[in-house]
């Protein structure tokens, strides 16, 4: 600002008379008054001139007012006249400026791709159990159909981790057969979702599965052993003696006065010692409960997966190499009813309460699923050998007779 209010003077065109026949000191003689011309200097050095009437000091008290007024005008008039600024412009002035052609085309391919959307370049994809496909993506500019490469960074998900995994390379693999569907979000915000179908394979046999006969040592044992085969497939070192002895919940059949049978149910504990030929045996929990005390610190866990299909345990873990422990019939023969008794002590996770009443069916038996093909499932089964086929038809109804019952290793992640 090139002025201030120090700069606002008054000069007077003609000397101001003044009355001096004052009769008293505090009266003012407005007898004679004169026109006093007031200067007015504006920012840009251009003189202003305004007139006002001399009548005397209050006439002077009026003018001041009046230059004051005039001033604050003047600067309000400066400051307004001045182009506005900002934060903004200051940033836009530290973006420099190119003018070369080639500059200018790269600077528009980025602005085109930030207005533009993430898309896969599939509309679909489909990869087989244990296989690996990579699901690449592009951009498309919102002014045409063109799809375009970029460095932004993307995140992919799956929508469901059982069917299809995808890491952050874009990389697809399928874990069991099924559809779902993948994402890609990128950096500027937009996303993209596309169908992934896993197909099963047509076969497969898991090797390198240890094999242990029951025979005469263990005759009702075949949970246990059918366990400790799966404990040493994954690399544990534990015997079928160790397992019965230290892990295994055992729980028997009484009678009470009135001879009536009660005693624990085959969900809380195995009914009778698997060294004695006349034990029945024991459902999923009681084996989960027994593998994850021994699992406690291996960093692997036991889950029980009752009631799942034949499909759902091929696909997820037979076509991945990981063997199922899987409940039965000896030989495929039917189940028969034979014991019923009262519950007691049914393990609060069980769906018997005490006082329920039980049933045993018998000719129940506990394999380790290791494969299958068109035809077979193939089996150990701790009664005959190692890769026993059994046809599907057959064992699928004796599997859901016996409840459907299986039991895996996981790893903890």
């Amino acid at each position: 600002m090139n002025s201030s209010l120090s700069d606002i003077t008054a000069a007077a065109s003609s000397p101001a008379q003044e009355n001096t026949e004052n009769k008293d000191d505090n009266s003012v003689s407005i007898a004679s008054a004169s026109t006093t011309v007031l200067s007015v200097y504006d920012y840009d050095g251009s003189q202003k001139a305004f007139s006002i009437k001399n009548l005397g000091k209050k006439a002077y008290v009026v003018a001041a007012v009046s230059v004051a007024a005039i001033a604050l005008i003047v600067c309000t008039v400066f400051l307004v006249g001045q182009p506005s600024y900002t934060y903004a412009d200051e940033e836009k002035e530290n973006i420099p400026v190119t003018n070369t052609n080639t500059n200018t085309e790269i600077q528009n391919t980025v602005s085109e791709e930030k207005s533009g959307a993430v898309r896969f370049t599939k509309t679909s994809y489909k990869v087989p159990v244990g296989g690996n496909i990579t699901a690449s993506y592009g951009y498309v500019s919102s002014d045409s159909k063109k799809q375009t490469s970029s460095e932004y960074n993307v995140t992919y998900s799956s929508n469901n981790v059982r069917i299809a995994i995808v890491n952050q390379m874009g990389q697809v693999s399928g874990i069991s057969a099924g559809t779902t569907s993948i994402n890609v979000v990128s950096q500027n915000g937009t996303y993209d979702t596309v169908p992934v179908t896993v197909t099963p394979l047509k076969s497969n046999k898991i090797k390198n599965v240890p094999f242990i006969y029951q025979g005469e040592k263990y005759p009702s044992g075949c949970e246990s052993v059918s366990s400790v085969m799966l404990l040493n497939y994954y690399g544990f070192n534990i015997k079928v003696e160790t397992f019965i002895d230290k892990y295994l919940e055992k729980g028997y059949l009484k009678f009470d006065k009135n001879g009536e049978m009660y005693g624990p149910d085959f969900y809380s504990a195995f009914l009778g010692n698997p060294y004695s030929g006349d034990a029945l045996g024991c459902y999923p929990p009681v084996i989960e409960k027994a593998m994850n005390k021994y699992l406690s610190d291996k960093g692997y866990r036991a889950v029980d997966l009752t009631g799942t299909s034949m499909d759902y345990l091929v696909n997820r873990y037979i076509t991945n190499n990981k063997p199922v422990v899987i409940w039965a019939t000896m030989y495929m023969a039917n189940p028969v009813q034979t014991y019923t008794w009262r519950v007691k002590g049914a393990d609060k996770n069980s769906p018997y309460k005490d006082g329920d009443t039980c049933e045993w069916l018998a000719n129940e038996h506990c394999m380790l699923l290791v494969g299958y093909d068109k035809d077979y499932y193939y089996l150990h089964d701790p009664l005959a050998s190692k890769y026993t086929a059994y046809e599907k038809q057959i064992f699928e109804e004796r599997f859901a007779q016996m409840g459907r019952c299986a039991v895996v290793i996981d790893k903890i992640i």
